[in-house]
């Protein structure tokens, strides 16, 4: 949990990230973000129309769940997960 000083002028109703102790900079919904736009720049210059179509509804669908994560933080052995995962995935 972390504590924002700046949700002191909040109202107690806010539910914003902030006012509920999450740091929207290490939250699940900000990561879902940060894999659509590396997603997006390393691919839409490569991707035909129809390609770049069913690539662009699948980030939409992403987009749609991360509205539903705004207040999970991500745990901190995220990152090692992830990179045991790739680990895992080249040595195949």
């Amino acid at each position: 949990m972390t504590y924002f000083q700046h949700t002191e002028d909040h109202s107690i109703e806010c539910d914003c990230s902030y006012c509920l102790d999450v740091d929207p900079n290490k939250s699940i919904a900000r990561e879902l973000e940060r894999v659509s736009e590396t997603i997006i720049q390393e691919t839409i210059s490569k991707l035909d129309d129809k390609a770049f179509r069913k690539v662009t509804d699948a980030l939409m669908r992403l987009d749609v769940l991360r509205r539903y994560m705004p207040t999970q933080e991500l745990p901190l052995k995220f990152e090692k997960q992830v990179a045991r995962a790739i680990e895992e995935f080249n040595s195949k």
